[in-house]
């Protein structure tokens, strides 16, 4: 009991009481008969004491003593285990929250999927409109293919063999690039067109109209070339090349001048052309780009128009057409600014080709001097019909073979 029950050998002082590990069979056999030389300090009660208890307690009480051992026995019990470790800790958590981490990652993949997104999007629209021009070109290869009279079909390849992979050109244009070839036994000059919609309407226009047209006068179309994106037209080569090189006084041009013979015979055969187009064909035919650039020689100087790109078609019940303003500024009719054009545009720009022809010198030249700048204004003010007599007879015809200097109907420079 706590602190009212004493040990035996206390109590009785008898060392048969007092039990020793010398004196152990000396002990009486009793529950608390080893271990206790001490009083012990401590003692718990419960509800029955042992009835053959040697221990001197109150009267009265129920107590079962059990006492502690000393600390010098034989065999101490097991150590109780030692409590755990308190962790102090050093300073503040370095964990996010779990909401921090989700924003986190979120503002880490929200990018990554919004790129990837706008990837696909882009994709989409590139890949249809791949397939669109696909189609577009399927069409139109199917278009010239059931054309009637068209001229001969080329492939890319035997093209670009016959120019020996373009090597040799022979000028630019508006729309594209010409190049020297050799098909077969015949001389070819192939024209390559660039790949934007202007480029593929001038395709259109001359596969569908000089393809279908024969004259002597004008360049003759051997064949074409519709493949995938590729769009080129195959002609006759014209040696001397386009009628430019040959009527203008330049410093930097080593063609000879051309005596008045051959310009007569020029002017008379662009005119035999320009009325094939539009008296002798099915439909009227508006060339709308004639210029000297435009004009090609052969070997002989005889003269046939080229480049129909531009040319308009007109029925013959009509008298004109309504058009979009096309050509070369210098060439260009008056009725051009009413957008209502008919062949008789065409008729202009050669009267100012026969100017160019007479007096050897670009319609348009800023070269020269402010008042001489446009040869139409100063023929009409300096009264340009009829050159001096040593040139030209008083029924207009050539009496000399010696063209006439530039400087002698140009005007100041």
């Amino acid at each position: 009991a706590p602190g009212g029950c004493n040990s035996p050998c206390t109590v009785f002082k008898q060392d048969r009481y007092c039990c020793t590990r010398s004196a152990a069979n000396n002990c009486s056999t009793t529950d608390y008969s080893d271990f206790f030389k001490k009083m012990c300090p401590d003692a718990y009660s419960y509800p029955m004491d042992d009835a053959t208890s040697t221990f001197s307690c109150p009267a009265g009480t129920n107590y079962k003593v059990v006492f502690c051992p000393l600390t010098n026995q034989a065999t101490p019990p097991s150590a109780l285990p030692a409590p755990p470790a308190v962790v102090t800790p050093s300073g503040p958590t370095t964990m996010k929250p779990k909401s921090s981490t989700v924003r986190t990652v979120v503002a880490i993949l929200a990018p990554i999927g919004g790129f990837i997104f706008l990837f696909l999007v882009i994709f989409y629209f590139c890949k249809r409109r791949t397939q669109r021009r696909s189609e577009m070109q399927e069409e139109e290869e199917e278009e010239f293919g059931e054309l009637q009279g068209t001229p001969m079909r080329f492939t890319f390849e035997q093209l670009k063999s016959a120019t020996e992979q373009f090597a040799d050109k022979l000028g630019e244009g508006g729309f594209g690039s010409v190049f020297k070839g050799q098909f077969g036994d015949e001389r070819i000059a192939v024209k390559r067109l660039d790949r934007s919609g202007q480029g593929k309407r001038e395709f259109s226009a001359e596969v569908q109209t000089i393809g279908s047209i024969h004259h002597i006068n004008l360049v003759r179309l051997i064949g074409f070339c519709a493949e995938k994106s590729h769009r080129l037209l195959v002609y006759e080569y014209m040696p001397k090349g386009s009628l430019d090189r040959w009527i203008y006084c330049r410093h930097d041009n080593d063609a000879p001048p051309l005596d008045w013979s051959t310009r007569c015979k020029i002017i008379t055969q662009i005119a035999k052309g320009l009325s094939y187009l539009h008296e002798e064909c099915t439909k009227r035919i508006a060339h709308l780009d004639v210029k000297p650039q435009n004009i090609l020689l052969d070997d002989n100087f005889n003269a046939k128009l080229s480049d129909f790109g531009l040319c308009k078609l007109i029925d013959r019940d009509m008298s004109q057409v309504v058009t979009r303003m096309r050509g070369t500024p210098g060439y260009l009719a008056p009725e051009w600014l009413t957008s209502h054009i008919t062949e008789k545009a065409d008729i202009y720009s050669f009267g100012v080709v026969v100017m160019e022809i007479i007096s050897g010198r670009k319609n348009l030249d800023t070269s020269r001097s402010e008042e001489s700048i446009h040869l139409i204004t100063l023929n009409i003010e300096h009264n340009f019909v009829v050159t001096t007599p040593a040139n030209f007879g008083s029924t207009g015809n050539v009496s000399s073979s010696a063209p006439p200097l530039a400087s002698d109907v140009s005007g100041p420079r």
